[in-house]
């Protein structure tokens, strides 16, 4: 079997050094969080400066990934996907020798410009190299990496730390981004190069400075609050760029952000779930630590297991999702994982106890593991079901913005989780269950946009016009 004359061993060779690529950025954040103390300590830094090594690089590979979805077809799969591992493995050598917290910071950047090439190379090459019918199988291989990065970044972190200096978490990033390079060089099929020469780089930027002065107001403000002047003042200023964007793309023939996208039902209804996943799983990553060791005074590796089994019953779930989404279409499949979502959160809200008996701890787990499935379940569908919904002529900008939404939905589920924790009524256990109805709403509000996904087990979408 063969698709745009590449047999399909050679697919899964070529996905297999894009998955590579995805276990270096996934990790980028987790196996750094738990270096943060150390970070401190080497450089003699704050916490709230520490926290920017992780912050500057999401924002960074989150804004860039449109725009290299945008420019993936005009610089080539092939060449996007090198470049990128190769500043990926130069940056991390210089964050091993960075002498002072200012070039570690920058060497942190550049990590993120390098990994910002690996969602766009992976979903290009899926849409336009991987038949209809495997996708979804494709699909679910990149979300249990991706899963499994959450998962055992900490985990990995933590035994370097135990045994190594801090900069040995960026040891695994240098052989793991010259094996994708090796593999990438010998499997990629030569680059066709298809120009852009109208590329919106205005639109571009616009979006670009958008996006990061509003992900920075979200994170001052989970850290300053929200009256603070510097917050109000970037808020200001991302509303002010967002309402220029849009008179600008609507006057420009080839614009960056197509509003025409955003009225596609097929697209919103990939969009929308993709949202709640990342909203609730990062949310739960921040009030879950608070519940099992402040408020319940569990030790911090038990808590860690506990945790753990929730982005462990995802990796198990992506794939199989995936499998299930080229069977029996998107749809189906992300309206179960929203339903294992709002579930989990009706028993966990439901059955709340001040006092955890071992029955509580048991169904605490199960809940946890029914989140997992339903993340899972969503996050390998609605990708398929972006791909598919994302028009030939600009589906690197479609996927590029889908992944891009979902990581300000993350970081929105992070900050109002810990707000909720800490503003619960001056109970801390109040603001835990309250996130619970929120989820539940959310949940609820979720289910009709999933019967706007196409029914069919394929079919990508040609023409821009609206559904």
């Amino acid at each position: 079997m063969t698709t745009n004359h590449l047999p399909i061993p050679t697919l899964w060779a070529m996905l297999t050094a894009l998955l590579i690529g995805t276990l270096i950025g996934t990790m980028g954040n987790s196996i750094v969080s738990i270096a943060i103390p150390s970070i401190m300590a080497y450089y003699d830094i704050p916490l709230t400066s520490a926290v920017w090594s992780i912050t500057l690089y999401t924002l960074t590979f989150s804004v860039l990934i449109p725009v290299f979805g945008s420019l993936s077809r005009a610089i080539g799969y092939k060449r996007l996907f090198i470049s990128g591992m190769v500043i990926t493995a130069l940056s991390s050598l210089l964050c091993i020798v960075a002498p002072n917290f200012s070039i570690f910071l920058a060497a942190r950047i550049l990590i993120g410009i390098g990994v910002a090439t690996i969602l766009p190379t992976i979903m290009g090459i899926i849409a336009h190299y991987f038949p209809a019918e495997i996708q979804g199988r494709a699909t679910g291989y990149w979300a249990l990496i991706n899963s499994l990065g959450h998962a055992f970044g900490p985990v990995i972190g933590g035994l370097l730390l135990n045994h190594f200096p801090w900069q040995s978490i960026f040891w695994i990033n240098l052989p793991l981004a010259v094996l994708s390079i090796l593999v990438a060089w010998k499997v990629f099929p030569k680059d066709r190069i298809i120009p852009n020469p109208t590329f919106d780089w205005p639109g571009a930027a616009g979006v670009t400075l958008f996006v990061f002065a509003g992900m920075i107001a979200i994170s001052l403000a989970d850290r300053n609050g929200l009256i603070n002047p510097l917050t109000l003042s970037l808020l200001g200023f991302a509303v002010l760029t967002f309402s220029a964007l849009l008179w600008y793309e609507r006057k420009t023939d080839n614009p960056f952000l197509n509003l025409t996208l955003f009225s596609r039902r097929n697209y919103i209804a990939a969009v929308i779930p993709i949202s709640l996943q990342a909203f609730t799983q990062f949310g739960l990553l921040v009030s879950l630590p608070v519940f099992l060791i402040d408020v319940n005074r569990v030790e911090k590796q038990i808590a860690g297991l506990i945790i753990m089994s929730m982005t462990v019953m995802m990796a198990v779930t992506s794939p199989i999702a995936g499998r299930l989404t080229d069977r029996i279409s998107s749809r189906r499949v992300c309206l179960a994982g929203t339903l294992f979502i709002g579930l989990a959160a009706l028993i966990l809200f439901t059955f709340r106890s001040n006092q955890m008996t071992a029955a509580g701890w048991v169904l605490f787990a199960l809940s946890l593991m029914i989140f997992g499935t339903g993340f899972g379940a969503i996050q390998s569908s609605s990708t398929v079901a972006a791909i598919q919904a994302s028009p030939k002529q600009i589906s690197g900008a479609a996927t590029g913005f889908f992944h891009m939404i979902r990581f300000i939905s993350a970081s929105l589920g992070s900050t109002v989780f810990g707000i909720l924790f800490e503003t619960g009524s001056g109970n801390q256990l109040n603001g835990f269950y309250l996130s619970f109805i929120l989820i539940i709403i959310l949940s609820a509000l979720t289910v009709p946009f999933t019967f706007w996904m196409s029914a069919n087990r394929s079919g990508q979408e040609t023409a821009l016009p609206v559904d």
